[in-house]
């Protein structure tokens, strides 16, 4: 095949990976006879061990190796000639799992093309007997098996060189004039068929650039702050960089997005109201009798983890999904659906990766909690579902990184298999609550692609994300007052805007964050401002294209459905006219208003009475007319951190520092449930944990001593 070519690359992948290079039609050896060990070019620097001791080895992706170690679980004892039959009879996982090896392959295949400009590049060896699967191409173009050897090779490189490399091109063999390309990272392939083998349609492209690959086990979390790593360096990065020479960052995908996601079920296609809650019965079956379109069945910030609430809250969602819950109080008052028949689609938010369920363990240590709450829920009620019509949807919360949804889009794919259910039962919408998924939001639609619903500007956890990612990074990080930091400060807006662009060019929906304002039914004056504020956050989530809102108290439905009016959707509204940038998401200094005493005081009486309350099982708290859970009361202890830490000033002049923290008194914090809170300021703080000589604010606060209980404690928000 390479006889006519003067210069030729041929990579060998089997066990291992190996390459031969010739150059002016002599074999290229080397100084020491080694040249052509691309098997062990390096990826990704934090990617699994190679056997030579590196890490993220192309052989440690590639290789027939890796391949079957990957396909250990699925297919035991599988030959590579196993999972491509596997994988050509439609095996979802061998086709992912070969999918990712041509992938990996052609990112160093780029590399080579770039440096030696070869007039041809031949695959062989083992893996080379899955032809096109290797390319990539879905398996609704997959070749008969008698296609099974054929040889690959490339004639071409990167676009900018396409043009005056055609000249250069020789005619295919006969039949080929229909043969299957794509690009893999720029490289431009083509499958050499046989002579009876149909033409078949071109894909469209693909990523051109590899992303990072993350290292931790769905067993484990360890790994999913370490999996952000790289967008954190980019944000980080931006933030030194001037607004006139950063562009919106897309740092793992150039060109155009794919095309849009597949069609939004039936059932899902309304979310103009969302109502979140805790998965309590009382609590289920009042949102559940609110007129919503969705119900948000909150597992996580808004639910204590006691083992308690994880079982009852399953046992809730259990009854709801078959339209049998019901309650009676301690009281006697009962509670029962109005309308079984006409109730919110039910949407559970499982925890977040970073969380162990201590309850559960796989081979002797705990389980990652988001699997848990997702795999019983999944398991019994998916086909309950689907028999009503429906389907299994998720919230998908803290997500940092494409990464992790591409591990929760493995998860979901698997699960369908073996519940047998079909793909695309499973859809899910990801909460954009952390600065990093903000430079990710096109990649983890992506990444979902058949399970993808939409994406929720998750406003108050995106806020706590701020400040924990940027926490060295001085006083242009500092924040003002919570209430100061509206949807209209200049990198919200662009959080916010950049949201719904994304969304829908992709026909994904664009969800609005929570209004947090709780309407009081004793106290008229109360009840008009927080409709006041309901009505003008809902009016520019409309305003700005959102598809739906949510809010955390039945009486605000009414007033948001009648704000978002009689469009089910607006998907039409696509947004040209946004052009965001790095520098407009991270604009921080550009945020208006100050640092007040009254703000101050405010934080700390949020952090200590949404604690106690936590302690006491319950994950929401109403406290001065605003809905507080796990979001909320992070931004009030990491603000104060971030404030004594950076020296900042209050309006009056005063700098913020541990000991005026201490001064701030305990009158105005009262008893909540279950404990009585401590009187003054200075005890309060302490007696919820504070100690001395915490430089670093934890990335969540816990009680390090009790490991079940990943409290919110206030024992870094006062220490240097």
């Amino acid at each position: 095949m390479a006889r006519g070519h003067d210069t030729s690359f041929f990579v060998k992948v089997s066990s291992g990976v190996g390459a031969g290079i010739v150059l002016n039609d002599q074999l290229f050896h080397g100084a020491g006879g080694t040249a052509g060990e691309i098997g062990h070019l390096t990826l990704d620097e934090n990617g699994p061990v190679c056997r030579c001791g590196s890490r993220g080895c192309l052989e440690a992706y590639t290789s027939t190796v890796a391949l079957q170690s990957m396909m250990g679980l699925q297919l035991p004892g599988a030959t590579i000639d196993d999972i491509v039959a596997a994988a050509r009879d439609g095996n979802v996982s061998a086709l992912r799992a070969l999918e990712d090896a041509g992938l990996h392959l052609g990112w160093a295949l780029a590399s080579v093309v770039n440096l030696l400009n070869p007039a041809l590049v031949v695959v062989g060896g083992e893996m080379a007997r899955a032809g096109e699967l290797l390319l990539g191409v879905g398996p609704h173009r997959a070749a008969p098996a008698r296609a099974r050897r054929r040889r690959l090779h490339s004639r071409g490189g990167l676009r900018a060189r396409r043009a005056c490399l055609a000249r250069r091109r020789r005619t295919p063999r006969s039949g080929a004039h229909g043969a299957p390309h794509r690009l893999i990272a720029g490289l431009r392939w083509r499958a050499w068929p046989s002579r009876t083998s149909p033409p078949h349609p071109s894909p469209g492209p693909r990523r051109s650039s590899p992303p990072r690959r993350s290292t931790s086990s769905p067993l484990s979390t360890r790994g999913s702050t370490s999996s952000a790593t790289s967008s954190r360096r980019h944000a980080r990065s931006a933030a030194s960089t001037s607004p006139a020479s950063t562009s919106c960052p897309r740092p793992r995908r150039s060109g155009k997005p794919t095309g849009p996601s597949p069609p939004i079920p039936a059932d899902l296609s309304d979310r103009r109201v969302e109502i979140t809650g805790p998965t309590d019965p009382k609590m289920a079956i009042n949102a559940l009798n609110s007129g919503a379109k969705v119900w948000l069945a909150d597992l996580e910030d808004a639910n204590t983890p006691h083992w308690r609430n994880v079982l009852g809250g399953r046992v809730t969602l259990h009854d709801a999904v078959r339209r049998q819950l019901e309650f009676t109080s301690p009281e006697g008052k009962g509670y029962a659906l109005k309308d079984p028949d006409h109730l919110p689609v039910i949407v559970p938010r499982p925890r977040g990766w970073h969380f162990d369920e201590e309850h559960v363990t796989a081979d002797g240590r705990p389980v990652v909690a988001a699997l848990l709450d997702f795999g019983l829920y999944f398991f019994h009620n998916a086909k309950e579902q689907l028999s009503r019509g429906s389907g299994a949807y998720f919230y998908l919360p803290k997500m940092e990184s494409h990464l992790e949804a591409r591990l929760w889009n493995d998860v979901f794919t698997h699960a369908e298999a073996a519940l047998e259910v079909p793909t695309g039962t499973i859809r899910a919408t990801v909460l954009i609550e952390t600065i990093t998924a903000a430079f990710e939001m096109d990649e983890i639609l992506y990444e979902l692609r058949e399970h993808m619903a939409g994406l929720n500007a998750g406003r108050w956890d995106y806020l706590f994300s701020i400040i924990k990612n940027f926490r060295d990074a001085g006083p242009a990080f500092n924040l003002p007052d919570r209430g100061a930091v509206t949807m209209n400060a200049p990198m919200m807006k662009a959080y916010s805007d950049l949201l719904v662009r994304t969304c829908h060019r992709r026909g994904a929906f664009a969800i609005g964050g929570m209004a947090a304002f709780i309407p009081s039914r004793r106290d008229a004056e109360a009840n008009e401002r927080a409709f006041a504020k309901v009505r003008e956050d809902k009016t520019r989530e409309v305003e700005a294209g959102f598809d739906g809102s949510r809010v955390a108290h039945p009486d605000s439905v009414p007033l948001c459905a009648e704000i978002f009016g009689d469009r089910i959707n607006q998907l039409d509204v696509l947004r040209p006219d946004v052009a965001v940038s790095a520098a407009d998401l991270l604009a921080v200094d550009r945020t208006p208003g100050e640092r007040t005493e009254a703000g101050l005081r405010g934080n700390v009486r949020i952090g200590i009475l949404y604690l106690q309350s936590w302690l006491s099982g319950n994950g929401a708290a109403g406290i001065d007319n605003l809905m507080e859970d796990a979001a909320t009361a992070e931004i009030s202890r990491s603000r104060v951190w971030q404030w004594i830490n950076n020296a900042a000033t209050l309006d009056t002049g005063e700098v913020i520092t541990r000991e005026l923290v201490e001064r701030i008194p305990g009158g105005g914090v009262r008893r909540t449930g279950g404990r009585r809170a401590p009187r003054r300021g200075s005890q309060a703080v302490r007696g919820v944990g504070a100690r001395r000589g915490v430089p670093r604010l934890p990335d969540a606060a816990g009680l390090p001593r009790h490991p079940r209980r990943r409290v919110l404690s206030m024992n870094v928000l006062i220490t240097r």
